[in-house]
């Protein structure tokens, strides 16, 4: 399952970030969202933008592609 998959206002563990590009897996992880991150998904913004996630008491945006090649488990 990926993260585009998840509907808002549920939770899932991210199990694998290696299908997104280089700079975006270094931002990720900067912003200490890697393997074994639970992130809650707060909203998903309509005609194909960006999902808002909620990650270690911070929030952040991401766009749908990505979230299409990030690999979750649901909790």
């Amino acid at each position: 399952m990926v993260l585009a998959d998840i509907k808002a206002g549920t939770s899932a563990q991210i199990v694998d970030i290696t299908q997104v590009s280089a700079l975006v897996r270094r931002r990720l992880v900067d912003l200490d969202i890697m393997e074994g991150t639970i992130v809650r998904i707060k909203k998903i913004l309509p005609f194909g933008g960006p999902y808002t996630l909620e990650a270690g008491g911070q929030i952040i945006g991401i766009r749908r592609n990505e979230a299409k090649q990030i690999k979750v488990v649901c909790e």
